[in-house]
């Protein structure tokens, strides 16, 4: 029954749209969709590690609260590259919080892999969450580009936010 044509092309589309939905680079799953691919002519093995350090944030404003004290931001770094993360430490009220000697590892695979770098305002009280200062993205081979490092504007809700995080790449 699978050999049916529209049956085939209808589990073709469904493997498509699970795929997009699931797999992120470095994640690389394989499939023979046409008879004539070789799957090892589609292996491409890792390029190596990238090592991201976060370098210094500005721009950051006072939250300001009705019910409390105004919030100056505790400043925290969530780096993704493909499927890893990594959390930097807390830099306690600052609006230029500045993170020395904090370096991340990511395999890489493509140099159009996408770094995403998301600060946070870290509220410990259990009153307020964690607030969104905004997300950054660059790709490893336009940081690289520009020297390794570069200075990424923040956007949240696709408007900008004012802030900016510089980092680097070696």
């Amino acid at each position: 029954i699978a050999d049916f044509q529209m049956i085939d092309n209808s589990i073709k589309d469904i493997i498509n749209e699970s795929l997009n939905s699931m797999v992120v680079l470095p994640l690389r799953m394989s499939y023979r969709m046409v008879e004539c691919c070789n799957l090892l002519d589609m292996y491409q093995p890792q390029i190596g590690f990238v090592r991201i350090a976060p370098l210094s944030g500005r721009g950051f404003v006072v939250e300001k609260r009705k019910l409390a004290a105004n919030d100056i931001p505790d400043v925290y770094l969530n780096l993704t590259l493909g499927n890893c993360m990594h959390k930097t430490a807390t830099i306690p009220n600052s609006l230029e919080p500045e993170w020395n000697d904090q370096v991340a590892s990511f395999l890489l695979c493509n140099y159009d892999q996408c770094l995403s770098v998301h600060a946070w305002d870290e509220d410990r009280a259990s009153l307020y969450a964690d607030d969104d200062l905004g997300v950054g993205v660059v790709t490893v081979g336009e940081l690289l580009l520009a020297g390794g490092t570069q200075e990424l504007s923040l956007r949240s809700d696709g408007q900008e936010t004012g802030a900016y995080v510089s980092v680097n790449c070696a």
